[in-house]
């Protein structure tokens, strides 16, 4: 389900569940010495006033903004670094993004 957690899946096993497209289709996933194998039961919209379902939504939101952000803070800065000498303090820009933004630096 949306709100499950497997420990130790192999990489990709998410991006193969969600190219399965209709109940009953079936694959593999390996890596190393784990061998899953996956069934597609069915497929349920999602309720989007469901509260953990518009929490995660608010994350993820929040979650873009901080990463455009800080994205174009850095493309800003390399821009800038290209044109002038300057000395950007990292350390303190990513403090500061923390307190503001509430990412991690």
């Amino acid at each position: 389900t949306r709100t499950s957690f497997v420990d130790d899946l192999p990489p990709g096993t998410v991006l193969a569940i969600f190219a399965l497209e209709e109940p009953g289709e079936t694959t593999v996933v390996s890596a190393g010495d784990t061998v899953v194998l996956v069934r597609l039961v069915a497929v349920t919209d999602v309720d989007p006033t469901q509260d953990t379902i518009s929490a995660a939504v608010e994350r993820l939101q929040a979650q873009r903004d901080a990463t455009v952000a800080l994205d174009m803070l850095d493309l800003f800065s390399r821009a800038v670094q290209a044109r002038v000498e300057v000395d950007i303090n990292r350390t303190a820009i990513n403090q500061i993004n923390s307190q503001i933004m509430g990412v991690a630096p």
